[in-house]
């Protein structure tokens, strides 16, 4: 059952359940990339098996896995206790984007203090691997211009089924300014759109 609320995985019961799910079918190619990741970059987040793995059709990119959220629980997940992840989840929900259409990922996916250029280049060469695991991807939506930056170099040849748009990080910061909101919530539902329009 998908909660009602954002900040569940706050919850150490409810985070220890989901942690014993990482080997779920849908997710468990995914996590072995994870797992792979994490012997050069220790901390790289699970992704949580309440997404669609590999049968998302949607991807969110973000920038690197947080210190409130994906790096206190372990998982990437729309249900983190942090700000990030709760403006995520009522954007997803807004644009009546379905959990399991959908995956998220970070352009450098262990945690940073300082994005390097190294750092950048292995996390196009990570992001190049999660795409070979999704068939049914369709749309990709970067959040914030590292992540844009990663995409547009991480694309180059890929499918051409694969449309993106890219918008504003959904944390604090990412949406100070007047229209960042509205213009986050339009670009998830013209993903949303994409979609009805999917084989």
């Amino acid at each position: 059952m998908l909660p009602a609320e954002p900040y569940v995985l706050g919850n150490t019961e409810i985070l220890r359940k989901r942690l014993q799910r990482l080997n779920a079918k849908h997710v468990r190619p995914i996590n072995a990339l994870v797992r792979h990741l994490r012997r050069a970059h220790p901390g790289v987040p699970f992704v949580d098996p309440l997404y669609g793995g590999t049968e998302a059709r949607v991807l969110i990119l973000m920038e690197a896995p947080g210190p409130l959220g994906a790096q206190r629980t372990g998982l990437l997940s729309l249900d983190n206790p942090d700000g990030t992840a709760a403006n995520l989840f009522r954007f997803v929900a807004a644009a009546r984007i379905a959990r399991d259409d959908l995956l998220s990922w970070n352009a450098v996916p262990w945690p940073s203090e300082r994005l390097t250029a190294d750092e950048r280049a292995a996390g196009v060469t990570a992001l190049r691997s999660l795409l070979d695991l999704l068939p049914r991807l369709r749309v990709v939506i970067p959040m914030g211009r590292p992540a844009q930056r990663c995409w547009h170099v991480a694309s180059l040849g890929t499918s051409t089924r694969i449309e993106a748009r890219g918008t504003w990080h959904p944390g604090g910061l990412g949406l100070a300014r007047p229209g960042r909101r509205e213009d986050v919530l339009a670009t998830l539902r013209w993903a949303a759109g994409r979609l009805d329009r999917s084989p």
